[in-house]
């Protein structure tokens, strides 16, 4: 799910990922964009194909289903987790 807001007379464009992308679990070490842990994962290949869309976005802050907001490119956020993934 996508929201702009106004904020500071600019443009803030936010994306809600919920577990399709998320920036830290308390089963995971890894701190950052990320993949749910395996465990949480039926179909992984879904997941995957996930992040492929979500690196589409030109959001500029992630709202996580688990884990801080990241702010910064939601792009680069699923590159990152695709890249961990592999």
């Amino acid at each position: 799910m996508r929201s702009t807001w106004y904020r500071g007379g600019g443009i803030v464009d936010r994306w809600y990922s919920g577990d399709a992308l998320v920036s830290g679990h308390p089963t995971s070490r890894i701190l950052g964009p990320q993949l749910l842990p395996a465990m949480f994962h039926a179909e992984r290949a879904n997941a995957l194909a996930s992040l492929k869309l979500i690196e589409a976005l030109s959001a500029d802050v992630l709202l996580p289903g688990h884990g801080p907001v990241h702010r910064g490119s939601v792009s680069e956020a699923a590159q990152r987790a695709r890249a961990l993934a592999n």
